[in-house]
């Protein structure tokens, strides 16, 4: 990468590797603008995620209360 760069100026090393990571991160930016464009499926999403949590965490904290003694109503 020195010798590539060998008597440039910074900005040119800049500008590389801006354009190197624009097109690295150019499908991630495609999956996401696909994804975006669907809040429906954004919000569905999140309320499965957070049902999948709770039922989750529920079991935790049955096993924890119980390991601690602590009863509930």
């Amino acid at each position: 990468i020195e010798r590539e760069f060998e008597g440039q100026q910074y900005g040119a090393f800049k500008q590389a590797v801006a354009d190197e990571l624009t097109e690295y991160l150019r499908p991630v930016r495609a999956r996401y603008d696909e994804i975006r464009g669907d809040e429906d499926a954004i919000a569905r999403t999140l309320l499965d995620g957070a049902e999948r949590a709770r039922e989750i965490a529920s079991v935790t904290l049955a096993d924890v209360r119980d390991k601690m003694g602590v009863t509930t109503r």
